[in-house]
């Protein structure tokens, strides 16, 4: 068996063709390397001579009619090496499967006249020469013959007088269509046939990916933006939990400064009574924090001085919303029996102590626990004699003394 694609010769130049060997005695031969499905999809020629559809049959190879994948004669072909010709209908060589024929017959002195007529109808369009069959009284003309405009056939001779019929014979090709679902397998599609052309925008959906095909190589570097990644909730931080997976942390806290307010008061104040706590002016400040968990660092800076043997000190105490004023939970020495102070201010015998200035600071982190507004204020104490917040007590040569001013900051904790 020989199989080959002929590109020149009679009207199947370019049909699909497969040759076999007859011996005289066979009448079933095959495989077939097309399917046509029915005999009028096949041209078959046996010793030369084309065979009617009706002396030949699709089978299988023991002549059954289960698979159709072999051609059976009603009578053996003779002897001879590629003497069994058959040609699969085809359109400019592509093969497809065809519907039956359509057969047009012209009778002379009827439907032409013969040594006259150059050019007869036919009744269907066979869309290519390769798939009309052209035949005077039973002998089939060679596609050079003939040309086609629309449905005419036109000769390229005048039909010689004495032809009494002819015959086309016409095969119309049949849409596939759209398959089936579930027709297609990956067995039907070629290695590499399915590129990235093939595909249409969006047609991939997350319905079509399995479960974890996509795998960090699948992943180009930098290709995760923002924009990909789900929404998660607000103030949260990604991060990974002991096993090494991602989870959502809380904000970021303990330490961060969410506001800060700050009073400085630039004036001075003597202070002449003793034993008692007496409100040093301007020294104040509020805050209202925006969360009763915040945390109210108070810092306090001034300068002292005063007369000699002079003993003084200070404390901050705050209010709620208004209420009265009272000291900061945890600020105070709570040992029986002293002046409970934040810091204190001495004045000692030495010769012109009261020119002198001194610092005095305090620092303080403050649970409130309230949202409401607060105020933070100084307030002072001394026995003995008087002192002076702001410059020195004895002040008498600007160009040798200084005044400083006094600085409340308040400043707002997150917990």
């Amino acid at each position: 068996m020989t199989n080959a694609f002929l590109t020149g010769g009679p009207n199947y130049a370019e049909f699909p063709v497969q040759l076999f060997n007859g011996d005289g005695s066979t009448v079933t031969f095959g495989p077939l390397t097309e399917l046509p499905g029915i005999t009028s999809a096949m041209h078959v020629f046996a010793d030369y001579a084309k065979v009617r559809d009706a002396d030949i049959t699709l089978t299988d190879s023991g002549g059954g009619a289960s698979s159709k994948n072999y051609i059976t004669f009603s009578a053996a072909p003779s002897i001879g090496t590629a003497n069994v010709e058959v040609y699969f209908q085809g359109v400019e060589g592509v093969f497809v499967k065809v519907s039956d024929f359509i057969v047009d017959n012209f009778t002379d002195t009827t439907d032409y006249t013969s040594g006259t007529t150059q050019a007869l109808t036919a009744s269907a369009d066979p869309g290519s020469l390769q798939n009309i069959e052209v035949t005077f009284d039973g002998v089939t003309q060679h596609v050079d013959t003939y040309s086609m405009t629309g449905l005419v056939v036109n000769f390229t001779t005048i039909i010689p007088l004495g032809v009494n019929d002819i015959q086309f014979k016409i095969g119309t090709a049949l849409p596939i269509g759209t398959p089936s679902d579930g027709t297609i397998n990956t067995t039907k599609l070629a290695t590499d046939a399915v590129t990235t052309l093939k595909i249409l925008n969006d047609a991939i959906t997350t319905a079509k990916i399995l479960n974890a095909n996509i795998t960090t190589a699948k992943i180009a570097d930098n290709a995760v933006s923002l924009a990909k990644m789900a929404g998660g909730t607000a103030n949260k931080f990604l991060g990974y939990n002991g096993s090494g997976d991602p989870v959502e942390l809380d904000e970021p806290g303990g330490g961060k400064v969410l506001q800060m307010v700050q009073a400085v008061r630039t004036g001075t104040q003597v202070f002449a009574t003793n034993n008692t706590f007496l409100n040093a002016t301007g020294i104040t400040a509020a805050i209202t924090p925006s969360s009763s968990s915040s945390k109210i660092l108070v810092q306090l800076s001034l300068s002292f001085s005063g007369e000699p043997n002079a003993y003084a000190g200070g404390k901050i105490v705050f209010n709620d919303n208004g209420g009265s004023f009272g000291d900061m939970a945890g600020s105070l020495n709570t040992t029986s029996g002293y002046a409970l102070l934040h810091f204190g201010m001495g004045v000692t015998y030495a010769t012109n102590e009261n020119y002198r200035i001194k610092p005095a600071s305090f620092h303080f982190l403050h649970s409130p626990s309230s949202t409401n507004e607060l105020v933070y204020k100084l307030q002072t104490w001394h026995q003995s004699d008087n002192i002076v917040i702001g410059k020195a007590y004895t002040y008498n040569d600007p160009n040798a003394s200084v005044a400083t001013p006094s600085i409340i900051t308040l400043t707002e904790i997150g917990a």
